[in-house]
């Protein structure tokens, strides 16, 4: 009876609707812990333009059973998923009373649902608050996966509207226990801030309380500024730079970012390389829970206004450590083809997970003329000044034949370090005042302890000290300045 209930639950999951944008209301004043919270936003401009699929991820659709047939359960299920008893009636009898609770999850245009075979590649528990879930969090790949037919119910989430494929970031796949969607879909869908423990194992769901920021008013006129989070790359937590705790901080920040503008750049290391450590970790491939809240990080900040960006394939090289050696430039000589080739191995990474990357940029910004060439016939953007450019400073576009390439500089470099706001100011002061473009970049560890989360119960907050930050002194010049963080594209 309980198997026949979860497929009868799953047959109400499928039938096309925007997600909700309401959330709670902010929780208060509470006791600041380590944590994070969130309410209501704009709508997220990811979702209209979906990532394309993982290619491995696509499920093999079997032909369509009859919504009463009595599916047969895969070997890669879950031990908890498995039902505890077989079911008594014949697979086509009806139930002979309707649920006494509304459905708990929307249904689908479809008449019935076909079983993906997908095979879920990681388990790990789920909370809700400190409660644990009757299901697990589950991956295929390295992106999570919930049961939103558990999910929702256990949460009390009855009035949601429809799902429809339309309104998800990535495919969902139809289980005989349910529907299962990505963790970055069913977060926004349900205002959920997930957070990964690593101490257990396990992936905690919260519902966004509030903020303790407000977005800026939309200005018509707005000149377009520009901003790079630079050396974002999955090290296992190595160099203390991208942690778990330092993770939901990224997410945190994209949260912030998204409400002062409509895009930021991410400079993405795909492939990161430790020789010391003897690590070498591929998030396409290799599988853990590490990668799995790294992936989760990017889906975030992609559906939160992200632009992908290539930062090298390794931005190493020898015994370099990723985000700290060299991979280009004078010191490396390379043929045309193997430029050709490195490239293609950090295009493949991305496409693996899904993602198109908008833009390249060189580690550190070495190039010689040869690999700008190479690398200008090759991708739509760089961000970073054009070698060529006899007046550097600003966007400058390179046609080759039918191609045509954007070179984005940062007249105003970077935040060098944390004590390093007012250099920075004077720099983009002096792109303010001889019309250089507003354009520079960050490293996100540097305003990390400036933002906490706070974890009240099932309830959690995002907190950004504007006052301690780096960020958000710069963002508040320039918006007064008149400027909006935007996309060059």
């Amino acid at each position: 009876m309980k198997k026949l209930l979860c497929m009868l639950l799953a047959l109400l999951l499928l039938a096309g609707c925007a997600y909700p944008r309401s959330r709670p209301a902010d929780a208060g004043n509470e006791p600041m812990l380590p944590g994070i919270s969130m309410d209501e936003r704009p709508a997220h401009p990811g979702r209209k333009s979906p990532e394309p699929t993982h290619p491995t991820e696509a499920p093999t659709e079997p032909p369509t059973e009859a919504p009463t047939e009595a599916p047969t359960e895969p070997t890669t299920e879950p031990p908890t998923e498995a039902p505890t008893e077989p079911p008594t009636e014949a697979p086509t009898e009806a139930p002979t009373e309707a649920p006494t609770e509304p459905a708990p999850v929307p249904t689908t245009e479809a008449p019935g649902p076909s079983y993906s075979d997908v095979s879920f590649t990681q388990h790990y528990t789920l909370y809700f608050g400190q409660s644990k879930l009757d299901t697990e969090l589950v991956c295929v790949g390295n992106r999570p996966y919930v049961n939103a037919s558990i999910v929702e119910p256990a949460l009390s989430l009855f009035n949601l509207p429809a799902v429809s494929e339309n309104n998800l970031r990535w495919p969902m796949y139809t289980k005989p226990d349910g529907l299962y969607l990505s963790l970055i879909d069913e977060a926004l869908r349900c205002g959920l801030f997930p957070v990964f423990f690593d101490a257990e194992k396990s992936v905690h769901l919260y519902r966004l309380s509030g903020r303790t920021w407000e977005a800026f008013p939309a200005k018509s006129n707005a000149v377009p500024a520009y901003l790079r989070l630079e050396d974002l790359t999955a090290d296992n937590g190595l160099s203390g730079r991208f942690t778990h705790e330092n993770l939901s901080k990224l997410r945190l920040l994209a949260e912030y970012l998204h409400g002062h503008g409509t895009a930021v750049y991410l400079a993405w290391i795909p492939l990161y390389v430790n020789p010391g450590a003897r690590v070498t970790n591929d998030i396409s491939k290799d599988w853990s829970y590490y990668n799995t809240d790294f992936v989760f990080t990017l889906d975030w900040m992609l559906a939160l206004g992200g632009q992908l960006g290539l930062h090298g394939l390794t931005h190493q090289s020898g015994n370099e450590i990723s985000a700290d050696g060299t991979e280009f430039g004078s010191a490396h000589s390379y043929t045309d083809a193997q430029l050709l080739e490195r490239f293609a191995a950090a295009e493949a990474i991305a496409g693996a997970l899904g993602y198109t990357p908008k833009f390249f940029e060189f580690p550190h910004e070495a190039v010689t003329a040869q690999q700008a060439e190479v690398a200008e016939r090759h991708f739509s953007a760089i961000y970073q000044q054009c070698p060529f450019s006899r007046v550097p400073g600003n966007i400058e576009r390179r046609d080759s034949g039918s191609h045509s390439c954007l070179w984005v500089p940062t007249p105003a470099d970077y935040v060098y370090h944390a004590d390093d706001f007012n250099g920075i100011l004077e720099r983009l002061t002096m792109c303010y005042e001889t019309g250089k473009l507003m354009s520079f970049f960050f490293h996100p560890i540097l305003d990390a302890p400036a933002q906490s989360i706070v974890i009240e119960g099932e309830d959690l907050r995002l907190q950004y000290d504007e006052q301690a930050g780096i960020l958000p002194r710069l963002l508040k010049q320039l918006d007064a300045w008149g400027y909006r963080l935007a996309a060059f594209s």
